[in-house]
């Protein structure tokens, strides 16, 4: 049988030690916290992908064209709510997705 991971056994001196409060507490802090870190995470990531949608936005027409993208395209996925990554918007319409 297999001692619990937050109990150590050092077989060298033969005792038993137990995390601390303070460890226990600190894990416990991680794991309540790890929810809101990817939440604001994937945020983060929307917001620096919809500044570089935002720079595809400057390129002429030709350029678009060539990525075969429209005007309307990136106006469109920069219309977006702000924590929607853009760039997905844009993947779907350069496939030929191009609903509403």
């Amino acid at each position: 049988m297999r001692a619990p991971d937050d109990i150590k056994e050092h077989a060298m001196v033969g005792r038993i030690t137990v995390p601390s409060a303070a460890s226990r507490s600190l894990a416990l802090a991680r794991l309540a916290l790890a929810p809101l870190a990817a939440f604001v995470a994937v945020r983060a990531k929307a917001v620096l992908r919809r500044r570089e949608v935002a720079r595809i936005a400057d390129y002429d027409d030709r350029m678009l064209a060539d990525i075969g993208l429209t005007r309307e395209d990136v106006a469109r996925a920069l219309d977006r709510p702000w924590s929607e990554d853009p760039t997905r918007t844009l993947a779907e319409r350069r496939r030929g997705v191009r609903g509403g």
